[in-house]
């Protein structure tokens, strides 16, 4: 089984493809100064849950990009191709986002530099990514998810491309849960 089928299929009945809440996702809205009018690409964007909810509650419009077909069929404007392939207007947007899709681009810090790509100079960027809770990961660990970095690195990243780390939501323990039953249920139902 490829590896986009089976997280069609793990995440079919979940309402928010990441450990995230509404709730969180708003904030995010809030932070990135999203209003009526402003423009917003979602790379990775799964169902668009992001996007539907600040068209909802910022007026927003916006463009989704996601490889999975499952995904692509939806009131919102998704495009179903390849995110990294996706040829977009340089500067053309208020904000981007890639929620839990770092991959797509090869990382955190290759995703951060396609993304400032699409916003204008005043642009901002919202990234989910997941990180080692600790500075002190066992070195194990730390070989076998190369890809997984402490927000400290993540921060210096950022500020390499040109960014200031202004804020952090973290998932909660609740919000893992929720995720990863609702993909165990997805597998099992």
């Amino acid at each position: 089984m490829e590896f986009f089928d089976l997280m069609s299929i793990s995440h079919r009945y979940m309402e928010i493809l990441n450990p995230s809440s509404s709730e969180k996702i708003i904030k995010l809205g809030k932070l990135l100064k999203l209003k009526k009018g402003k423009r917003v690409i979602d790379f990775g964007c799964g169902c668009a849950e992001p996007l539907t909810l600040w068209a909802e509650e910022f007026g927003i419009t916006g463009i989704g990009i996601d490889i999975s077909e499952d995904f692509c069929v939806d009131q919102i404007e998704i495009v179903c191709s390849p995110a990294a392939d996706y040829v977009f207007e340089e500067g053309a947007f208020d904000a981007a986002t890639c929620i839990g899709s770092t991959f797509i681009f090869g990382g955190y810090q290759q995703t951060i530099q396609a993304m400032k790509r699409a916003v204008h100079q005043n642009g901002r960027l919202g990234v989910g990514e997941t990180h080692w809770l600790s500075n002190q990961v066992h070195p194990e660990y730390a070989q076998k998810q190369t890809t997984t970095h402490t927000e400290p690195e993540l921060t210096q990243f950022t500020r390499d491309e040109g960014f200031e780390l202004e804020y952090i939501i973290r998932a909660s323990h609740d919000d893992w849960d929720r995720y990863i039953s609702d993909g165990w249920y997805g597998l099992m139902a």
